[in-house]
């Protein structure tokens, strides 16, 4: 409690520019934090399309997947079958 009146005592003493420049900053530093936080809002459609870019991404991904585990699959029963005509020799 004390500091904060030992605060408001030191506020007091300062000329009327120092607390007119002190709001000022204070104004500026809001400023410049909401624009931060408003990014997204003003660039939507930009993120928007990265979102749908990347679910396009991830869908050719995971077919080429699909199709290297089915190919991987194909191999695997073509190797055994292989190594059974082997043994029967």
């Amino acid at each position: 409690m004390q500091n904060a009146l030992l605060l408001a005592t030191k506020l007091q003493k300062l000329g009327k520019v120092d607390r007119r420049f002190f709001l000022i900053c204070g104004i500026i530093i809001a400023v410049i934090v909401a624009v931060y936080f408003l990014i997204p809002v003003f660039r939507r459609e930009q993120y928007e399309m990265q979102r749908n870019n990347l679910r396009e991404r991830e869908k050719a991904f995971n077919a080429a997947k699909q199709a290297r585990d089915a190919e991987a699959g194909k191999d695997v029963v073509l190797s055994t079958q292989e190594n059974d005509q082997v043994d029967d020799k």
